[in-house]
C-alpha cells in the first residue's frame, strides 16, 4: 500500500471523528426551553435596557432559542423547561372568617420569566426540581 494513500485515509478518518465530535457537542434549545450552560466564568455581557458592558462571574450561559456548542470536560448543559406549570395548593381544616372549618383546594399555575435574569435565578432555585413539578 502507498504510504500517500494510507496518509490521506488517515486525514479523512480524523476529520470524519473530528466532525463526529462536533455534531455532537452543537445543542439548538428549542422555543419552550433554555439551555444554562456552567462552567466559565468571567464573560462579558451587555445590560440591554442602558447598554452598559459588565463582567458575569456566575459562570452561567443563558441561550433560549439558539445553538451552543458546549466544551467537553469544561462546559456542562441544563436544560430547563420554560412551559407554564400547574402546581396544586390544597388546605386542610382552614377556619373562615366565620368560624367555619373547610378544606381548600387550588392550583398555582407559574411560569419562568423570559429575559436572562429571571432564567438565571429559576435555574438556581429549581433546576434540580423541575421533574417534581407537574407539568
Amino acid at each position: 500500500m502507498n504510504p500517500l494513500v494510507g496518509t490521506i485515509v488517515g486525514l479523512i478518518v480524523l476529520l470524519i471523528i473530528v466532525g463526529l465530535a462536533v455534531l455532537t457537542r452543537v445543542k439548538v434549545a428549542g422555543p419552550n426551553e433554555a439551555f444554562i450552560i456552567t462552567g466559565r466564568k468571567g464573560r462579558p455581557v451587555r445590560n440591554p435596557e442602558t447598554g452598559d458592558i459588565s463582567t458575569d462571574m456566575s459562570g452561567q450561559k443563558v441561550v433560549m432559542g439558539a445553538s451552543v456548542f458546549v466544551v467537553p470536560f469544561v462546559q456542562r448543559l441544563h436544560i430547563m423547561d420554560l412551559s407554564s406549570r400547574r402546581i396544586p395548593v390544597g388546605i386542610r381544616g382552614a377556619v373562615s372568617a366565620q368560624g367555619i372549618k373547610c378544606d381548600l383546594e387550588g392550583v398555582a399555575i407559574v411560569k419562568v420569566g423570559g429575559n436572562e435574569d429571571a432564567i438565571r435565578a429559576a435555574a438556581q432555585r429549581f433546576l434540580t426540581q423541575q421533574q417534581g413539578i407537574e407539568v
